[in-house]
């Protein structure tokens, strides 16, 4: 379970109550000021407009505090007048201007050597940073407040801000920090019922930790601890105790207790989201056999979770992912039950529902990173309106309103911001909880030669739907353990050129789709909707089963077939039957028309170290001297911002031969070495292109996070990159991208489909279709299929994934020259399996390219 309403609410408590009665202490040689009888004015003059929400009003008279400390030679006192000059623009959402005035506080007390003033403002920072999607910088200072105030008594606020360290960590460590936060609480409370809430909040934070980490009898007497603690002194806060043990019950198998504190819960007014109550009743319901009544209030839980996460929590919510945690347990949850009830009593209703929660809640995933990354791209004065806008919103939908005219003005600004030059235009909510109605209406938008082939992976049991215009089936498949290994053994199988590659293909294709009906097989166009593991698997290469092989044609493959019977034996590739898609899943977003696109654009051969002939070539004389004292410099010392990777001289070939193969009639730039560079390639975007071919490196940082598209060095000798939210940030509307470079897509960069990899990002961006390699292929092999690839766009009717399949299947059949030396290695899997197309459903279905 994840904190409930954390974040801005408690901010705003925070600095207004809890650090002004802290900061200051009498005696200090530089608060003279801060007890004379002008000083306790400015103070209760503050607190009303603050608590009244007038934040202009209380900016104004701290701001006229912090000017007369200056004149009184008052540092502490200035600190904290500044500090209520930042959290009065927080709570405006003015996050620069808060910043600045929180930094300007800092320095004060600094002056004043006022430890306790350092923490209250260094916490205060800490979740500043939170908003500000900065969370290394929310770590950082809040470690820095955490040993500001060690050694020191009667913090008022180390008992939040134990709880908060805590909850960044969110491992382990947290363990001791929220016992830290306790203790601080308990030392405090005495008769202060305010205190004895906070310690009785600071057990259900330990509970939840000590649950995560498997100690059950430890978590429930914390749980226990803050029950006690609640009908003593805090008896409003009672649902949230009831919730905690309700779980706690159904972890111990004792259901009838849990239903029992379950639905005590539901009847107080102050607890957890409605949503996250009839889940775990329903959980609940579930080990008792009442398994209808159980889906329904699942069911209903994750209609109100999404409601929640749309409609109230944006306002409240901070940057970690508190708001989709708990989304995703509900969901994983209901897909299971609702999943297996559907098999095992052929109940259509379930197996849609199921479908439609597991497309769903991957879609809440890929738009939490999309969010998060945007977030971090985007510029701060949209972050503020943003706030404000969630703000208002949240204000209205609580009293039965949908809008004021504040709020339309916010969402004018915001509107004309995004309508500036280079601005994501992608800002929009997931849809609700489908209906029937949608599980039709994306059933209707599959052509008859398609099928949906959608996976959920569970520890226990994973599933597969398949989809096509008039049917919909469910599957068990194995577990997510299972899966992973026979996947990872296949990955390496390809890679390596085993020549056991297609009996393990066979086996796998076999337990993926070994269940599906001839007639789901026989589909010409596959649309996978994969997660987990399945995100590393060339599904390209795997292996069709004899049945597959000899049934289960259209009368228009019998030419292929009899190919087929020609090769002397060898398995038939999935990629010579079916055209492959993986798609982000089925609730996206729809895209605006936009204007036509033209031309192609290509990146290959950038200059990426010093050694690089090129490097000094371009540059003046007094610049080729630089460049020579760098080179030595640089090979000589190490130097943490100074990064060079190794050269990719086949990409040359393989981005002039691609673009000879689609055209020369047509629109064509080719950006090579000097000219390989990120504002080059930025500049060339305009208008937008209809292929967008970048074969350069992509990296990952060894800690993970973001991954890079890295061009050439600059003139200041670093190399330059466009990271996944800056990519984000991009319009290429119904391009085609592709990316060749260094292992392009999701696997090989640790960051899947949906978890801010580069191929999402050039979806976000509103690429139709994005081909990418799943590992490094050889120069020639590469350079060939594209070629062909090429080609086929520019002649099939049938788009990306068609276009690629044609592509694949002539390095296959390439084997069958043995006169030619280099069949052999263009035939192999090795080759030809890296390469996968991926989109969304929106995008056409097949990506159909703007050539057609």
């Amino acid at each position: 379970m994840a904190p409930v309403l954390r974040g801005l609410v408690f901010v705003l408590t925070f600095w207004v109550v809890a650090w002004p009665a802290a900061s200051i202490r009498t005696g200090s040689p530089y608060s003279g000021w801060w007890g004379t009888q002008e000083a306790v004015a400015l103070r209760q003059a503050a607190r009303a407009p603050t608590l009244q929400g007038d934040f202009a009003e209380s900016e104004r008279i701290y701001q006229h505090g912090a000017d007369l400390a200056l004149k009184r030679h008052d540092p502490a006192a200035r600190a904290w007048c500044l500090s209520g000059v930042a959290g009065s623009r927080f709570a405006e959402f003015n996050y620069g201007g808060a910043l600045d005035a929180y930094l300007q506080a800092k320095s004060q007390a600094e002056r004043a050597r006022d430890r306790v003033s350092l923490g209250a403002i260094d916490f205060d920072l800490s979740e500043l940073y939170r908003q500000m999607w900065d969370l290394d910088s929310a770590l950082r200072s809040a470690e820095q407040a955490h040993k500001m105030i060690q050694g020191l008594t009667r913090i008022s606020y180390r008992p939040q801000l134990a709880f908060e360290l805590g909850s960044l960590h969110a491992d382990a460590t947290s363990i001791p920090l929220y016992q830290e936060g306790i203790e601080a609480a308990r030392a405090a409370s005495g008769t202060d019922t305010a205190q004895i809430a906070v310690e009785a909040r600071g057990w259900d934070l330990l509970g939840e930790a000590l649950l995560g980490a498997g100690d059950i009898p430890r978590a429930a007497q914390a749980e226990q601890r803050a029950l006690a603690l609640r009908e003593e002194s805090a008896p409003k806060d009672l649902g949230f105790s009831y919730w905690h043990l309700g779980d706690l019950r159904l972890r111990e198998r004792s259901f009838a207790a849990a239903e029992s504190l379950t639905r005590q819960a539901m009847q107080q007014p102050v607890g957890p989201p409605r949503y996250q109550l009839e889940d775990q009743l329903g959980r609940i319901l579930l080990k008792q056999g009442r398994v209808p009544e159980a889906l329904l209030l699942m069911e209903s839980a994750i209609a109100q979770a999404q409601r929640w996460r749309v409609e109230v929590a944006p306002a409240f919510t901070l940057p970690d992912g508190a708001n989709i945690e708990p989304t995703s347990r509900i969901f994983d949850g209901f897909v299971e039950a609702a999943a297996d009830y559907g098999i095992q009593t052929h109940h259509q209703r379930w197996i849609g529902e199921s479908f439609q929660a597991a497309e769903l809640s991957r879609a809440i995933s890929i738009q939490g990173d999309t969010e998060s990354a945007l977030q971090r791209a985007l510029p701060l004065e949209y972050r503020e309106t943003l706030g404000k806008l969630r703000a208002e919103d949240t204000k209205f939908l609580q009293s039965g309103a949908r809008e004021s005219p504040a709020s339309k003005r916010l969402q004018m600004k915001l509107t004309e911001m995004e309508a500036r030059p280079g601005f994501a235009y992608l800002l929009t909510n997931t849809e609700s909880f489908p209906s029937n109605d949608s599980l039709i209406h994306v059933q209707q938008r599959l052509r008859s030669s398609e099928i949906l082939l959608s996976f959920s992976l569970g520890e226990k049991e994973s599933f597969l739907w398949a989809a096509t215009r008039n049917t919909l089936r469910v599957y068990r498949l194995p577990p997510a353990g299972e899966m992973r290994s026979a996947i990872q053994a296949f990955r390496q199988a390809v890679e390596g050129g085993s020549i056991d590659v297609e009996g393990i293909g066979e086996r796998l294709y076999a337990m993926l789709f070994g269940q599906l009906e001839p007639l789901e097989a026989s589909k010409a166009a596959w649309l996978l909707s994969p997660e987990g593991s399945l995100l590393e698997l060339p599904f390209a290469a795997l292996v069709l089963s004899p049945e597959q092989r000899s049934g289960g044609e259209q009368k228009s493959h019998t030419a292929q077939k009899r190919d087929d019977e020609r090769k002397g034996g060898r398995g038939i590739f999935l990629a010579e039957r079916h055209s492959l898609q993986v798609i982000a899943g089925t609730v996206l977003p729809q895209y605006a028309a936009h204007s036509p696109r033209t031309g192609f654009l290509s990146v290959g051969d950038p200059i990426y170290n010093f050694a690089d002939p090129r490097w000094k070539s371009t540059l003046p004389a007094i610049g080729r001297l630089r460049a020579e004292f760098e080179s030595w410099f640089w090979s000589s010392f190490t130097h943490e911002n100074v990064v060079q990777l190794n050269s990719l001289p086949g990409s040359r070939r393989e981005v002039e031969a691609s673009a000879a193969a689609w055209g020369r009639g047509t629109a064509t730039r080719v950006l090579e070495g000097v000219q390989a560079s990120r504002e080059k390639f930025l500049d060339s975007l305009s208008p937008t292109p209809e292929v967008i071919h970048l074969a350069t490196h992509a990296v990952t940082p060894a800690s993970g996070g973001e991954a890079y598209l890295v061009f050439g060095l600059g003139s200041n000798g670093r190399l330059e990159t466009l990271s996944t939210s800056e990519v984000q940030t991009l319009q290429v509307p119904g391009s085609v991208v592709v990316m060749t470079g260094c292992s392009t897509a999701p696997s090989n960069l640790r960051t899947g489909l949906g978890l801010a990899g580069l191929v999402h990002a050039w979806t976000v961006a509103g690429a139709s279709a994005v081909v990418a390699t799943e590992w490094a292929v050889a120069d020639n092999a590469g350079a060939s299929l594209l070629s062909s690839f090429y080609r086929h766009l520019r002649e099939s009717p049938n788009g990306v994934p068609e276009a690629l399949r044609l592509a694949q299947v002539e390095m296959i059949r390439s084997g069958e020259q043995p006169a030619k030396r280099e069949s052999t290695t263009q035939a192999a899997p090795a080759s030809w399996a890296a390469y996968q197309v991926f989109g969304n459903l929106q995008s056409g279905m097949g990506s159909r390219s703007s050539a057609q």
